[in-house]
């Protein structure tokens, strides 16, 4: 007699508050360097591996609702090692909306990246929405990786497939030995 014992693995997303350990973000840029953040890379590798983990075990139906926010310090946003090309801050030239475009463009492009690891990864389409970013432009204490990470949010339920997991059952087939009859 052969039995199979089957796990069904439950999956839960969390948030994610990115860059307190490493800033993606050198300041006023707006790209991930995770050439020179090594510890922003395997960040945003983890992220995307729990994504890819979720979408695979069949819950990419509750990816709806994924949202992200950026912030940008409270220093004053200048052209000194930025990364926009050849119109910095697309011309806006107040500080204070300066730095709100900073939060926003930074949010924009991880998200991007996500998405396009997410495509190649899985062959799967996903959305997130970019909210307002926090905006800490001359607050007094307000410098530093806190006051320049990102919030990413699944906004997505614990998610129980409905097959077993196969690396977990891989396995845990049993043989048993029927009794003797007489």
């Amino acid at each position: 007699i052969t039995t199979t014992e089957q796990t069904f693995t439950s999956i839960t997303l969390p948030d994610y508050e990115i860059g307190l350990i490493e800033s993606s973000f050198n300041d006023n840029q707006i790209h991930p360097d995770f050439d020179h953040h090594t510890a922003a890379k395997e960040e945003f590798d983890k992220i995307v591996k729990d994504l890819e983990d979720y979408i695979n075990a069949g819950g990419v139906e509750n990816l709806t609702n994924m949202t992200i926010q950026g912030s940008a310090d409270s220093a004053k946003p200048t052209l000194s090692g930025h990364d926009h090309g050849s119109n910095p801050y697309d011309g806006i030239t107040n500080s204070s909306k300066r730095n709100q475009w900073l939060s926003d463009k930074r949010a924009q492009n991880y998200a991007s990246l996500i998405i396009k690891e997410i495509k190649e990864n899985t062959g799967k389409d996903i959305t997130i929405d970019v909210l307002p970013g926090n905006n800490y432009y001359g607050q007094s204490g307000k410098r530093g990786l806190k006051w320049r990470s990102i919030e990413f949010k699944s906004n997505a339920p614990t998610y129980t497939p409905t097959a077993p997991d196969p690396v977990i059952n891989k396995n845990t087939e049993k043989t048993e030995t029927p009794p003797a009859t007489k």
